[in-house]
C-alpha cells in the first residue's frame, strides 16, 4: 500500500497572482482511487475527487470566495499535475482564472508570491 503522506499532490505552482492563495494545498488519496482536497491548514475542503471532473469549494468557510477547480495528471511524469481554476464570489461576481501545477510526494516551502509562473 503506498504512503499516503508521501503521495499527498501538493499545489507549488499558479499562473495568476490571484491564485496565489492555492500555493501549498494538496489533495491526499483514498483508498477507492479517488482525492480529498485540503487548504494549507490542513482542512478537508472537498473529498472524492476524480480526474477532470470539477468540483466547488470555499477555502476559508469565513470568506465569500467560491473556487471550482479540475485535476489532472501532467501526462510527462506520474508524480506530476495540473490543473484549472476559477474563483467567483458575490460581492464581484466577475470570474477570475488560471492554471496551477503540482506534484506528488515532495513538500514545497516556497513563499506564495514567488510560486507565479
Amino acid at each position: 500500500m503506498a504512503d499516503i503522506e508521501k503521495d499527498k499532490i501538493s499545489i507549488h505552482e499558479v499562473n495568476k497572482p490571484q491564485g496565489g492563495e492555492l500555493v501549498r494545498c494538496y489533495f491526499k488519496p483514498k483508498s477507492n482511487g479517488t482525492y480529498n482536497f485540503h487548504n494549507p491548514e490542513h482542512v478537508k475542503k472537498a473529498e472524492d475527487i476524480t480526474f477532470d471532473k470539477p468540483f466547488t469549494c470555499k477555502l476559508h468557510d469565513d470568506q465569500e470566495a467560491v473556487w471550482t477547480l479540475t485535476l489532472e495528471p501532467d501526462g510527462t511524469d506520474p508524480e506530476k499535475f495540473r490543473g484549472t481554476w476559477s474563483k467567483s464570489n458575490s460581492n464581484d461576481p466577475s470570474l477570475e482564472d488560471g492554471t496551477y501545477q503540482a506534484q506528488a510526494g515532495g513538500t514545497f516551502e516556497e513563499d506564495a508570491a514567488s510560486a507565479y509562473a
